[in-house]
């Protein structure tokens, strides 16, 4: 393991761990363990700013708001105890403070369709958490780097080799400019070879 980023905000755990060849990520949310494990290869290069509301919560706000007020408008109904609506007013008071204790400024990674890495932007610090993902960015493109940005050669074919470069490219493991250079030498080296006229 490279480097861990541990964070905690009441009753949610966030654990970031990255590693030579994957990024590890792990939630606990009320003791429900969520585990993420994203090879460098299907990781984006760039994180994104994220608010994340809990829908459920909301729903019971509303709830509780509609119960008050028709608590309050039928409170002279002799059906009705008249002080019923107190109740539900200081639970939705209580519960108003939770809710807003509940909303996570992330950051997020996208990984595909509703999977996604997150990490408090502000736990345990800013600097921390942005060190924390320059590193997991410069880790996964060296190690994409090492692994698929290889020497031209004739020996492999020009397609595949044409076909790594655009990859990495579109993965911002390489620059525009290590691209246009490579394509050039690969062109260069298959060009010259299918150019060649008569015998040796």
């Amino acid at each position: 393991m490279i480097k861990e980023l541990a964070q905690k905000k009441g009753y949610i755990k966030r654990e970031l761990k990255i590693f030579e060849t994957k990024v590890h990520s792990k939630t606990t949310l009320f003791g429900v363990v969520s585990d993420i494990v994203v090879p460098f290869e299907s990781l984006p290069n760039q994180k994104e700013s994220f608010v994340l509301h809990r829908r459920s919560m909301l729903v019971i706000l509303g709830l509780l708001a509609f119960l008050t007020l028709v608590c309050l408008i039928y409170k002279d109904d002799k059906e009705f105890d008249p002080n019923i609506w107190m109740f539900f007013l200081t639970i939705f008071l209580f519960a108003v403070p939770v809710y807003f204790y509940s909303v996570e400024n992330l950051w997020r990674v996208r990984i595909g369709f509703n999977v996604n890495i997150f990490a408090f932007k502000k736990i345990p610090n800013t600097i921390e958490v942005d060190e924390f993902f320059e590193l997991l960015f410069t880790t996964r493109n060296n190690y994409l780097r090492q692994t698929y940005f290889l020497p031209i050669t004739k020996n492999l074919s020009y397609d595949s080799q044409k076909n790594n470069l655009q990859w990495l490219r579109k993965n911002e493991a390489i620059s525009g400019i290590e691209f246009e250079k490579s394509i050039e030498e690969l062109n260069k080296i298959f060009l010259s070879e299918n150019n060649k006229i008569g015998f040796n």
